[in-house]
């Protein structure tokens, strides 16, 4: 991982202050560098992943550990008692589903698995379940705290992500208050969203929401 404080070298050279005379580092390079991986999270949630065995509730509805951001992947099924793998699970619209489906016997063994962007820390599963059952669930979780950083703080992200968390910096500070770079920090909005391969912020809002099912 690289360090923080490379990457605050980055952020100053491309905001044409490598003295922080305008933008201090503790101030405003490092929380807007911070800040970066919880931007960076909420359009690649794979950014930062757990796989734990969870305990079904009787019934299709269940959800992922507290704590948890997000549903990822509900790879398989757990044997309760000797913690094996069992049978894989696969995603399925619920549309494929027939009327009815929530209220059929429950099963000790999950076939698939449903999931809605909506509501990110739940998830249903096909047949319903029995209760105690044992799953295994990919989740995004949150990154620790960085604490106080010093020159050996490394990032809580890959190395593949730094020029993405540079971006980021830039469109914080250069957006700070009532700066007159205003301009200029969205540009490097729109590059940061270019380099996750997203549409920029106002088509996300206006485009339908991943995930969504009726029925």
């Amino acid at each position: 991982m690289t360090k923080m404080a490379e990457l605050a070298v980055l952020v100053a050279q491309g905001l044409s202050d490598p003295g922080h005379v305008s933008y201090g580092l503790t101030e405003d390079i490092y929380p807007a560098l911070i800040e970066a991986d919880k931007a960076i999270l909420n359009f690649r949630p794979d950014a930062n992943t757990a796989s734990n065995v969870i305990t079904t509730v009787a019934g299709s509805k269940q959800t992922i550990p507290t704590g948890h951001l997000r549903l990822i992947d509900v790879p398989c099924n757990i044997d309760p008692s000797t913690s094996a793998e069992l049978r894989d699970i696969y995603l399925k619209p619920k549309a494929e589903l027939s009327p009815g489906w929530r209220t059929i016997a429950q099963v000790d063994i999950v076939e698939n698995y449903m999931f809605d962007d909506r509501n990110p820390t739940e998830f249903e599963v096909f047949p319903p379940v029995k209760a105690n059952r044992k799953l295994r669930v990919v989740t995004c979780v949150p990154f620790e705290s960085y604490g106080t950083i010093d020159a050996n703080t490394e990032s809580k992200l890959p190395q593949a992500y730094d020029p993405t968390k540079v971006e980021w910096a830039l469109y914080r500070c250069y957006t700070r208050d009532n700066s007159p770079h205003r301009g200029r920090g969205l540009d490097h909005l729109r590059n940061f969203y270019q380099l996750l391969g997203v549409k920029s912020q106002r088509d996300l809002e206006a485009s339908p929401k991943r995930g969504h099912q009726d029925q």
